[in-house]
């Protein structure tokens, strides 16, 4: 099969595909791509034509990949777009791109392609609005952030009608060509299993990864707990909130505090912040998209009930908008 590629009308990343369709077609060794900038500015990355086509081979010897037809609806400057149109170029797939949007099938229906990979955002947006569009897919990758237990529930739940579309949830970075490990969410796993040749460690209790084959060894900013060559993930250690000497995970402990706010028919994007404090060190505070909730100490002191006292956090402050990145990566910042 020949790579052949078509778009939407809003399709807004025309010249950079054909510059890279050009440059694949050529035969060129490396490639450059942004960072995402979830953790600082977004630095250029220079990807080799060895490592991305692992990448692509891996990913379909682990999703049992055949003659796909893929839809990409992330952008392409950034790895998980990217990476949808290197797998189409190397294994001469069909690839219908569409400008990225926060439910990419409101516009696009009927395109019967089997692949996708989208954040998590767009997957809350499509299961609560067009989750039958997902219908044709075989496989659907997951991935840049934290997956809500409301999505993994959402899953189930399609699942339980069309069984034969399989979601998967990625832990990669720019560095790596995308993911080195998936989680089988639609088989309810539960850890990160690597990539066949990708062994993984624990230093000072982060992440380090090697591609064996490559040769390639890194090291991330990934709090991790490492079980049989397995892996979960707790979160970064930047977002760590040390607080009198007893640190918080926000990964942890946000999904709770969701669970809890909705219960108070509260249900907004949020994340648990830190801030400085002079008896603390630094102190857990609420960060929460929106106008200003009125009952804000009752709130409050609702979750200093429910959950364990050091992890409740002391403030809760309201902001027009809750940054992210240009795929869907929430962006934290301190207060």
């Amino acid at each position: 099969m020949a790579f052949t590629a078509k778009h939407s009308r809003n399709f807004k990343e025309i010249h950079f595909l054909e510059e890279l369709v050009a440059q694949w077609q050529k035969g060129s060794p490396t490639f450059i791509l942004e960072s995402s900038g979830s953790t600082g500015a977004p630095r250029k990355i220079e990807l080799s034509r060895e490592l991305l086509i692992w990448s692509c081979e891996e990913t379909k010897k682990r999703l049992k990949l055949e003659n796909e037809k893929v839809f990409c609806c992330l952008p392409i400057q950034k790895t998980g777009g990217f990476m949808q149109v290197i797998r189409a170029l190397h294994f001469g797939w069909e690839i219908y791109l569409t400008e990225p949007h926060q439910n990419p099938f409101e516009t696009e229906e009927n395109l019967d392609c089997t692949m996708t990979s989208i954040t998590p955002y767009q997957l809350t947006k499509i299961m609560a609005e067009s989750e039958d569009s997902l219908n044709s897919f075989r496989n659907v990758i997951i991935g840049g952030s934290h997956i809500e237990p409301d999505s993994i529930e959402a899953i189930e739940k399609f699942n339980s009608k069309n069984p034969n579309v399989t979601f998967w949830e990625s832990y990669g970075m720019t560095e790596t060509a995308s993911h080195i490990a998936l989680r089988n969410i639609s088989e309810k796993e539960k850890l990160f299993t690597p990539n066949e040749g990708v062994t993984v460690e624990t230093i000072h209790g982060q992440l380090g990864l090697e591609i064996v084959p490559l040769g390639l060894r890194f090291e991330t900013t990934d709090l991790v707990v490492i079980r049989n060559n397995q892996f979960k993930i707790l979160g970064r250690v930047d977002d760590v909130i040390n607080s009198g000497g007893l640190k918080i995970h926000p990964a942890e402990i946000e999904p709770q505090i969701k669970d809890i706010l909705r219960g108070l028919r509260i249900n907004r994007r949020l994340y648990l912040g830190k801030k400085s404090n002079h008896d603390l060190g630094e102190m857990a505070v609420l960060v929460i998209e929106g106008t200003p909730i009125k009952d804000s100490e009752f709130v409050l002191e609702v979750l200093r009930r429910e959950l364990p006292t050091y992890m409740s956090p002391k403030e809760l402050i309201f902001v027009d908008k809750i940054r992210t990145t240009t795929n869907g990566k929430l962006i934290r910042s301190s207060i």
